[in-house]
């Protein structure tokens, strides 16, 4: 379980890096598109841990 959760910190650690990178570079309704995938996916793996 403990490597899991570091999986998914690093996994979103990166994304959450990526979408800054696209807002600095104007590019920000396709971050705000990141942003929203990478909160739905981290509710699910949060409401899988729950289970």
């Amino acid at each position: 379980m403990q490597t899991g959760v570091l999986r998914v910190l690093r996994a979103t650690d990166a994304s959450w890096w990526r979408h800054k990178e696209l807002r600095q570079t104007g590019q920000t309704g396709q971050a705000q598109q990141f942003e929203r995938e990478t909160v739905l996916r981290d509710l699910g793996y949060a409401l899988e841990m729950r289970a």
